[in-house]
Order: C-alpha cells, then structure tokens, then sequence
C-alpha cells in the first residue's frame, strides 16, 4: 500500500514485530536513555530528568491516595504514570521526535527497504514502556478503550505514537482481566 488511504499493513506488522522483539525497559530512565543518545539536538537530557525527576516528585503518593483523584494501587507504578506525561511533554518534546520516527517515509518509497530506521529502534523501548500502563490499568478506572488514568493525569494526554491496538486496558472487552 503505498499509504494514500488505509491502513498500511505492512508496515504495521513489521512495527509489531520490532515492538514484540524488544525487551520492556526495567524503567523509565532505561526506556528513554536511548531515545535521548540518539537525538541530543532534539532532547536535551538534563530538561527531560529534571521533567521526569518533578513528576516522579509530585505523583509518587498522589496517585496512590484517594484525596489526590487516583486512588491506583502501589503495583501501578509511578514511572508508567510519568511516562505518559513525557509524550504530552511540550519541552523537550519527545512526541514529536516518536511520531517523526514512527512515520518513516522511506517505507512508503518505491524501491526503499520499508523496514525499522535506526532512529525509530531507538524510540522502541520508550514505546514499549509505554504501552505498559494500559496493561495494568485497574478495572474501575477503565473505559472500553483506553486507560482513563491515561487520559485523566493532571496536565496529560493518553498520547501514544502507535500501534493502537496495544493501547486498549488489559480490562477492556476482549482483553483479559
């Protein structure tokens, strides 16, 4: 398909594959490390800890206590929380580095290799991680979509640069509990 309409079913699975073959960071330090060393120009890496760090800072016990709106069990971790911010994030702005490397437009080329850029396997295990916190959402602050605490964190979005399919709750119809 060469990406004029449609969905491009190529591409989408040599995404899925590259994401299944790439390991879930441990964290999110580990998840974005790679993204920061391969666009220095792009991320400055003091601004995203400083914004990672702040986050960690003013989320670690307000997503875990009904007075702070959440009410999310401790094995929802703060890191998945921040990392959805980071993708809203205006400065740095890692969503735009993701989606750039998402898109590829060498795979829409006639006669290109269509297969996953260096830049993009960089941005891999920051979408890996992701992906996890739709996984783990807990059952009441669901929608049959995606993560209401995904969409509902103070200041950010449910932003995800792919893969859709990967985005719904693991409560969510069709998915297990």
């Amino acid at each position: 398909m060469d990406g004029s309409l449609g969905v491009d079913h190529v591409w989408l699975r040599r995404l899925q594959r590259a994401l299944d073959e790439t390991e879930c960071p441990a964290s999110l330090d580990d998840a974005l490390r790679p993204l920061m060393a391969r666009f220095p120009q792009e991320i400055d890496a003091g601004d995203l800890q400083a914004a990672v760090d702040g986050q960690r800072e003013l989320w670690r016990d307000l997503l875990y206590s009904a007075a702070g709106g959440f009410d999310l069990p401790t094995s929802y971790l703060v890191d998945w929380a921040v990392s959805i911010c980071v993708y809203t994030l205006s400065d740095p702005m890692v969503f735009k580095v993701v989606n750039r490397e998402m898109f590829n437009s060498d795979r829409r080329t006639p006669g290109m290799s269509g297969g996953v850029s260096d830049g993009l396997r960089a941005c891999l295990p920051y979408i890996r991680f992701l992906i996890e916190p739709s996984k783990h959402c807990p059952r009441a602050m669901c929608s049959a979509r995606r993560c209401a605490a995904a969409s509902s964190m103070r200041g950010c979005g449910p932003g995800f640069p792919g893969a859709k399919a990967q985005l719904r709750c693991a409560c969510a119809p069709g998915n297990p509990e």
